[in-house]
């Protein structure tokens, strides 16, 4: 049995990996420093572009993680 939780993963429109997709019942409101969750998910998708053009492991949480980072801190 699978735990619900409040992402979802989805695939980008032209294909690639899955990147971390907030539910459709969240809200797309401002993080602290006015980083949307719009922002973070666009950011995660770099990341992870990126992290497979040079070879590097990672998960879509990972790269969703460190967008967070990098736009938050």
């Amino acid at each position: 049995m699978s735990r619900q939780t409040s992402r979802e993963f989805t695939r980008p429109r032209h294909g690639g990996a899955p990147i971390v997709d907030v539910h459709p019942s969240a809200p797309l409101s401002p993080t602290r420093r006015g980083a949307t969750q719009d922002d973070i998910r666009m950011t995660a998708y770099q990341i992870y572009v990126n992290r497979v053009r040079v070879g590097l492991p990672g998960t879509p949480e990972s790269d969703w993680f460190e967008a967070e980072r990098r736009l938050r801190g």
